[in-house]
């Protein structure tokens, strides 16, 4: 991801509070550290909880067999972009 675009995604994220950014061992201009703060990680449990029933829900709903034909070739996908450049 573009550093610009990154730091436009993370933005919101500092301002609640969920994650913290700092300076890497390469000192402040070369690299970033992200964590997850303690209220980051309450709201990402709390997230999960959600995702979790909605993933079940669009399984069932979808098709065992077809969910993991449709993970595999979405692997796949994303390979191919790695060989092509993406």
């Amino acid at each position: 991801m573009e550093r610009t675009s990154l730091y436009r995604t993370l933005a919101p994220m500092v301002q609640a509070g969920w994650i913290k950014v700092e300076s890497g061992r390469a000192g402040p201009s070369r690299s970033k550290l992200v964590a997850l703060t303690r209220k980051g990680r309450t709201v990402t449990t709390a997230a999960n909880v959600h995702w979790d029933v909605v993933q079940t829900r669009i399984v069932e709903s979808f098709g065992t067999q077809r969910w993991q034909s449709l993970q595999k070739d979405i692997v796949e996908l994303a390979t191919l972009g790695v060989y092509l450049g993406a």
